[in-house]
């Protein structure tokens, strides 16, 4: 991945880039949006990623990802190479940044607990088939079946 050999601020504006837009326009998108993830310009944008903090270079991620202003959001396993506490923190910026930003997003998690813990509505699969779609209470009051139970019983343990 090229994007290792750029700078936080080319990284972030790199898709606005492709799609050909005024240098200008995509600065002030580029600035906006490492405002909006916590990492403000002056500060990080010269940094290259090996420069960064796991957390913060999932909030460049996050901050490329929105760039183009896309209406649905997909994040795949977004959160799993953080230790604990920096998880627990990313998570709770990634509330505040999903009420802000009032997009759709869908994370991929096997994390449960991480699932409860960040959506409005869970979808739990199996071999490809969608086997409960919900909420926390749903699944824990409503289990669609025994692969449902036996799945939240092995996956929140210690939640």
């Amino acid at each position: 991945d090229q994007a290792v050999d750029h700078p936080v601020a080319r990284n972030v504006g790199l898709l606005c880039e492709l799609e050909g837009w005024d240098p200008a326009r995509t600065r002030t998108r580029v600035g906006e949006l490492l405002e909006l993830v916590n990492l403000p310009i002056a500060e990080f944008g010269a940094r290259f990623p090996k420069e960064l903090s796991g957390g913060q270079r999932q909030r460049v991620g996050v901050a490329r990802a929105l760039a183009l202003d896309p209406a649905t959001i997909l994040m795949d396993e977004p959160f799993g190479a953080l230790d604990p506490i920096t998880r627990e923190q990313i998570h709770a910026e990634f509330k505040q940044l999903k009420a802000s930003v009032k997009k759709t997003m869908v994370v991929v998690t096997h994390d449960m607990a991480e699932a409860f813990a960040l959506g409005d509505r869970i979808a739990l699969m199996d071999h490809g088939k969608l086997i409960q779609i919900g909420d926390e209470e749903a699944f824990r009051t409503r289990p669609a079946n025994a692969f449902v139970e036996e799945f939240l019983r092995s996956h929140l343990r210690h939640a």
